[in-house]
């Protein structure tokens, strides 16, 4: 059932045509310091839709060991949790996400991103390929990445299947 569901998911977030995109907003460290500044409310369409997914993109490449967990630009307070249970945004987060980093060591890629954007959330579906076998996926995840104040401030993990 879990497996339908992100395969219907999908299918609706690729029907929206959101991705990241090309443009002058796709950098992630300028966007977070656009998102943090006074000209927020300024970045609008597909600017700032470009800017949720560049600085959430950040924490899916820590994920995937492409770039070093230190680069993730997460809130120090950033919670990361499983829908239906409670968000806790403790002054430890980022450093507790950081030390878990190598769990993810497994990871040896994450393709088919397919990102959508409403607000400043990012929703993202995606395929995980283990090092052990690149050749198929070996999980697929949907979350919801929650930016504030330019910055990854809640990863809320809706659902990890296991194809078979």
């Amino acid at each position: 059932m879990r497996h339908g569901w992100i395969v219907a998911a999908t299918a609706l977030l690729a029907a929206s045509g959101a991705r990241a995109a090309t443009g002058n907003y796709d950098e992630a460290v300028r966007c977070s310091h656009v998102l943090a500044g006074p000209d927020a409310a300024s970045l609008t369409g597909a600017a700032r839709r470009n800017c949720i997914v560049a600085v959430a993109a950040t924490y899916i490449d820590g994920e995937e060991n492409s770039i070093p967990p230190e680069k993730e630009l997460l809130a120090e307070d950033v919670a990361r949790h499983l829908i239906g249970t409670p968000r806790v945004n403790a002054s430890d987060g980022r450093k507790k996400i950081i030390a878990a980093q190598p769990y993810s060591y497994v990871i040896g890629a994450i393709r088919n991103r397919h990102w959508t954007v409403d607000g400043d959330d990012a929703w993202i579906l995606y395929d995980g390929y283990l090092k052990a076998d690149m050749s198929k996926p070996g999980f697929d995840v949907a979350e919801r990445i929650t930016i504030e104040k330019g910055l990854v401030r809640e990863i809320l993990v809706v659902a990890v299947a296991h194809p078979q």
